[in-house]
């Protein structure tokens, strides 16, 4: 007695499904892509908080990519988003701060550049309501110092 022949093609039926399939994924996958640029939530900025744990001083930080930079790196180049004066506080907090000390909080990712800047600028203002020291537009620290020299001479 012989076995009857098994077919190994797929039936028509099964490949206009599996293509059908595919061509809905593709139209949620680019209606996904839509909401999340009109409501700014699509890029490749992301925005990370610096903290050193014992003081409770925060450094929010804007920068392009998902991936969290390395805080030694930080220190030595100017970080794309961050202005002249921004960058030189963040070296200047970086050089007093022990690596072991610092943590850093991913905020968010994928946010085109204005949403990040105002997501930035959200967080700083929440940390600074909350009574917390913000590093990125903290006074310089010899500027008291420099104001009473002038002022005594």
């Amino acid at each position: 007695m012989s076995k009857a022949p098994q077919h190994t093609v797929a039936s028509r039926k099964v490949v206009e499904s599996e293509s059908a399939k595919m061509a809905r994924l593709r139209e949620q996958r680019l209606a996904s892509d839509a909401a999340k640029r009109a409501a700014g939530t699509f890029g490749d900025m992301s925005v990370i908080e610096i903290q050193h744990e014992q003081t409770g001083e925060v450094f929010v930080l804007s920068w392009k990519g998902a991936k969290a930079p390395e805080l030694a790196r930080l220190g030595r180049i100017r970080a794309p988003g961050l202005s002249f004066d921004e960058h030189e506080r963040l070296q200047a907090w970086l050089l007093d701060q022990p690596e072991d000390f610092l943590k850093q909080t991913l905020i968010a990712w994928s946010l085109s550049a204005a949403e990040a800047k105002r997501l930035k600028d959200a967080r700083i203002a929440e940390r600074k309501a909350g009574g917390g020291r913000v590093v990125n537009d903290a006074p310089a620290e010899n500027a008291p110092a420099v104001a009473a020299g002038a002022a005594g001479g």
